[in-house]
């Protein structure tokens, strides 16, 4: 119970009273639903969802989203989201790196904010995002920011080829999360850095939920 007391208070402060009341029924189906079904990973989660499926998701949701992200209460007041998002995701994270001069760096799902590569130091800069092209009609992009339109399951890199790389909400995003997981683990250098954060549980206009038991594997 002090478990999830402290859970809580940890959300409220980070997110505010009213998106914790509001996000709570969600939460608590979500929890649930971790403790009665079995050890093994979810089906969705192993093997994905289909093409089709997952192309009308990012048509319809995260397209959308992008296209007005302030109207949404988890950004309402913030003009600048970027700033806002950085300081979320950097939260969820203790002391991450972000000093990797003369190294390639990788952000997965990057969305139009660019995820942390903004505020890497690095020779190379590279995003990988699926919505790129379509992107490119509301959002400008930084110079120094290679920005590719690709899906994460094939990424157009050589084996150990990238010093670091932060995948921040957007396993669930995913068309196969457990292969995209494995592309990561191929491109990424001997020993590199690795920065992972995904939301337990995922929502209906998500392709995939990702489950603790799932990470764990």
């Amino acid at each position: 119970m002090l478990k999830i007391l402290k859970k809580i208070r940890k959300r409220i402060m980070e997110e505010g009273l009213f998106q914790t009341v509001k996000k709570a029924p969600h939460l608590i189906r979500v929890k649930i639903k971790s403790i009665i079904k079995d050890k093994k990973p979810t089906f969705f989660s192993r093997w994905g969802v289909s093409s089709r499926k997952w192309k009308k998701i990012q048509l319809k949701h995260e397209l959308n989203f992008w296209k007005n992200p302030l109207q949404f209460q988890s950004l309402d007041g913030y003009p600048n989201f970027r700033e806002k998002l950085f300081t979320i995701t950097k939260n969820l994270f203790s002391n991450v790196i972000l000093d990797f001069p003369g190294g390639k760096v990788l952000d997965i799902g990057c969305g139009p904010e660019l995820g942390f590569l903004p505020y890497v130091n690095a020779k190379y800069k590279i995003g990988i995002e699926p919505l790129a092209e379509e992107l490119r009609q509301f959002y400008n992009y930084d110079d120094d920011i290679l920005l590719i339109t690709s899906s994460c399951e094939q990424l157009p890199f050589c084996k150990e080829n990238i010093d670091a790389i932060y995948c921040t909400n957007a396993l669930d995003h995913m068309r196969r999360p457990y292969k995209a997981l494995n592309e990561m683990y191929r491109v990424l250098k001997h020993h590199g850095y690795f920065a992972f954060s995904v939301d337990i549980g995922g929502t209906k206009k998500h392709p995939v939920k990702i489950m603790e038991k799932d990470l764990r594997k």
